[in-house]
């Protein structure tokens, strides 16, 4: 299951430099918010396991959230 934070990670820093740095330009922020909630759901994944802490599925999750929201609030 920790694979699944380790792309959790991956899709993090993928949406996170799309969105706030803009450094692959996409052309609609619904890319990077696409890939934001992809990590979003794969933390969501790791919180059933016992074995990974408390501390990385919270940390795991929240870390994709910031670029689902503001991706979010660049599309509305």
């Amino acid at each position: 299951m920790k694979k699944f934070l380790y792309l959790s990670l991956a899709c993090a820093v993928i949406a996170g430099l799309g969105l706030f740095f803009g450094l692959p330009k996409y052309p609609t922020p619904v890319i990077p918010f696409i890939i934001a909630l992809i990590g979003l759901l794969l933390a969501i994944f790791t919180v059933k396991d016992k074995e990974i802490s408390a501390g990385l599925k919270l940390g795991g999750i929240l870390v994709n959230l910031m670029p689902c929201l503001a991706g979010l609030s660049l599309m509305i």
